[in-house]
């Protein structure tokens, strides 16, 4: 005699499986797109910032972002400002930060450029201008 008895009948298909793989997938997921966002910069407006072959990336330290368009516009924090009222906003917006990147047009005017700079020195913020690296030219002159 056998003890083993094995029965087909009462065999059924599963009806519900576990969702615990599928949760820390997603968890993941998650957390993988939270800190790849921050690394990436998203500037509302477009400007086209002045080439430079040198230059210093900027720290991973957080700052405050001017925008300067072509029309001599003054943006901070993706909100327009008249030059007269440059410091109060920086003051107001500057919070703990120590840094003011200045993403100016090529075409806009060194006045305004200047006024920006002197308003942020005038609160003891570090100025940067922002440039971008000239592309390096493929093609071979053979």
């Amino acid at each position: 005699m056998s003890r083993f008895h094995f029965s087909t009948s009462k065999l059924r298909p599963m009806e519900s499986f576990s969702q615990a793989g599928m949760a820390d997938i997603t968890m993941l997921l998650l957390i993988f797109f939270l800190l790849t966002s921050n690394f990436i910069i998203q500037n509302g407006l477009p400007v086209n910032v002045p080439k430079a072959e040198a230059g210093t990336p900027t720290d991973s330290e957080q700052y405050l972002t001017v925008i300067v368009t072509e029309n001599n516009e003054i943006f901070v924090n993706q909100v327009q400002i008249r030059e007269e009222d440059l410091v109060g906003t920086l003051n107001a917006n500057k919070g703990d930060l120590q840094k003011v990147v200045i993403r100016a047009d090529e075409k806009a005017r060194h006045g305004v450029v200047t006024a920006v700079m002197s308003a942020a020195a005038s609160l003891d913020l570090r100025v940067a201008i922002a440039t971008e690296q000239p592309e390096e030219d493929t093609s071979s002159g053979n």
